[in-house]
């Protein structure tokens, strides 16, 4: 399913969180949504989700509306991992992973095979099949993280929406997690997650999307995040390598040291 944002613009009362969005969305692309704090990401992810009213412009899936697609279709088609969802209630692991396959079942109807074959690859995906009768309340925060993605997996979407999909997670799943956001990509889903993270933004993502402001400041191939750009969109100066072939970037000063009075005189 492509999805295609046109001219959308945002407003919470008197703020302007997004102005004069474009931006399309294709299948088997992962697109890295990165940017700096407030910059309006999680507000645009949302908007492609449907979950919040843009104040002008459209977001059109497959060329058509929400509205004429109807929200029981967009909910079998789009999965959407939102950014600090918790789970914190005694509910076992695999009843939380059954949760993505609501969209799919009729009303008061149990599980079907096809449900349950989806929850067993979400869980193997997403590591936490060795999980699945524990319950949420005696798992750690980075544990939950990864059953909440599950969860969205086993929607099985054309589309699979993540703010943050790594936060809170240690550098060993941090990789995973992105390497299974690319095999969804290329399995034939779109993908979009937001990152902070500029090294693995860089490495894993087909696309980067750079907002800054309510404003895309980029739209293109990740070797086109310029040292200009993450210091206009960051404040920050950026140190460049290459390993196993592999371009990378990362934060490394400010570009105004005087800012780190702000922080407390922190070196």
């Amino acid at each position: 399913m492509e999805i295609r944002a046109e001219g959308l613009e945002v407003r919470f009362g008197d703020a302007r969180i997004l102005g004069d969005v474009w931006l399309t969305l294709r299948p088997g692309e992962l697109v890295g949504l990165i940017g700096p704090n407030g910059a309006g990401k999680t507000t645009l992810l949302r908007a492609l989700a449907d979950l919040v009213r843009p104040t002008r412009g459209v977001v059109r899936y497959d060329g058509k509306p929400r509205s004429a697609l109807g929200r029981a279709v967009l909910a079998r088609r789009l999965a959407f991992l939102a950014q600090g969802d918790e789970v914190n209630w005694a509910l076992r692991v695999d009843h939380v992973v059954e949760l993505g396959r609501l969209p799919h079942r009729r009303a008061f109807a149990g599980p079907s095979q096809k449900d349950r074959d989806a929850v067993e690859r979400a869980l193997q995906a997403a590591g936490v099949a060795h999980l699945r009768f524990r319950a949420c309340s005696t798992l750690s925060g980075g544990e939950r993280k990864r059953v909440l993605l599950a969860r969205a997996l086993a929607a099985e979407g054309e589309v699979l929406l993540a703010d943050e999909p790594v936060a809170a997670l240690d550098p060993l799943h941090q990789l995973r997690i992105m390497q299974l956001l690319r095999s969804t990509a290329r399995g034939g889903a779109g993908v979009v997650a937001v990152l902070h993270d500029l090294m693995l933004a860089t490495r894993f993502c087909d696309r980067i999307v750079l907002l800054c402001a309510g404003s895309i400041l980029l739209d293109g191939d990740p070797a086109e995040l310029s040292d200009a750009l993450i210091r206009k969109a960051y404040g920050v100066t950026a140190f460049r390598g290459e390993q196993d072939g592999q371009p990378f970037v990362a934060p490394w000063v400010p570009c105004d040291r005087s800012s780190d009075e702000s922080f407390g005189g922190l070196r």
